[in-house]
């Protein structure tokens, strides 16, 4: 290992003789020790299908990244392709992995880049979708999770003309320019047939111009129907408009979140009746619950005592009723004890204690 870092030269130009297993220990110790050179030289000339360059680059480093593009450009420039050659994926995630993975199969005709995005560009971001911009007959830069923040709707829809919208599975959106959205965001929206991960945050929509914009943005988000995490924090929609977005998350869903959001008896009457929650795994209601029904459940001591960490958090909450439950005489004890800070709550009904 230390003589083959001695001499970078003759280390590169004997690459096509380094045995397999020995490409990743060595490259490992030339991204760590700053080999410019030979990091580009083995980069194009990887033996295997995926290189994730994100289980080593753990802090972005713009240097280091061109060196990483450098790699794959004298790849890209060679007329005819090193018979060892098998680089498809290079993955850029911001992602805890193991850079000893099993080397996953690809076979792909262009080399495919995984990146996560968010948008407040940095200079890594911004070097990446720069290099990926003039490239892109030969090389497809693609995102798996992308946030969009605050940020000017002509970048934003200048940034996502460069990923496929159909790879995107997780889509955070953080903005107030959602009058941005007919021009900038919705086609794309409308082709991300993979995303089952969503979150809306501080959106809204309460003007009859932002009732248009509404109606766009659902028609849209309910093209991609495969949501199994949805989280909204802190929205404004019109009431007449909730039914309709909860009925774009994916049968089963797994997960649903709503934060800052005044739901009103409609609203959960809906959410009782919306057959695509029937299997919900994770649900949160902070600051939205009121009242609070689980009669004849069946429900033990097990099941109200995780619902405890939950009820802490529901300040609004003014009633509690879990009449006909089969628990024992502590739980309603710490029921009590654990939801004496609610200043809101006023009724609470609890069955009669096995034990009586």
């Amino acid at each position: 290992m230390q003589n083959l870092l001695l001499n970078d030269a003759s280390t590169i130009s004997t690459l096509e003789y380094l045995p397999i297993n020995l490409f990743p220990p060595v490259f490992k110790e030339a991204f760590t020790g700053r080999h410019t050179q030979l990091l580009k030289a083995m980069v194009a000339a990887w033996p295997f299908s995926y290189l994730p360059m994100s289980a080593l680059m753990k802090t972005p480093n713009v240097e280091l990244l061109q060196d990483i593009l450098g790699g794959v450009d004298i790849l890209q420039a060679q007329k005819v392709r090193p018979r060892w050659w098998r680089l498809g994926v290079l993955d850029l995630r911001n992602v805890n992995q193991d850079f000893w993975d099993i080397w996953a199969m690809y076979a792909q005709q262009r080399l495919k880049m995984r990146s996560n995005l968010r948008f407040h560009l940095k200079e890594h971001q911004t070097c990446l979708l720069q290099w990926a911009q003039e490239r892109k007959d030969s090389v497809q830069l693609y995102c798996v999770k992308i946030d969009i923040c605050a940020f000017p709707g002509e970048i934003i829809k200048e940034v996502l003309d460069i990923f496929p919208p159909d790879d995107i599975e997780e889509l955070e959106l953080f903005t107030n320019h959602i009058l941005l959205f007919p021009g900038h965001i919705a086609s794309h929206f409308g082709h991300m047939t993979k995303l089952r991960k969503i979150r809306l945050t501080y959106i809204f929509l309460e003007t009859d111009t932002h009732d248009m914009c509404a109606v766009l943005f659902l028609s849209q988000f309910s093209k991609s129907n495969s949501h199994e995490q949805l989280s909204l924090d802190g929205i404004y929609f019109p009431h007449r408009h909730m039914q309709q977005l909860l009925s774009c998350l994916k049968t089963p869903s797994e997960s649903l979140s709503i934060t800052r959001y005044l739901l009103t008896p409609l609203d959960f009457k809906h959410l009782s009746q919306c057959q695509r929650l029937c299997q919900l795994k994770h649900g949160n209601l902070t600051n939205t619950l009121q009242t609070l029904e689980l009669v004849n459940c069946n429900m033990g001591d097990s099941d109200l005592r995780a619902l405890l960490p939950a009820l802490n958090q529901c300040s609004q909450l003014t009633t509690v009723n879990s009449y006909d439950n089969d628990i024992s005489t502590a739980v309603p004890k710490k029921l009590v004890q654990s939801m004496a800070n609610l200043s809101n709550l006023t009724a609470e009904f609890y069955p009669a204690p096995l034990e009586c």
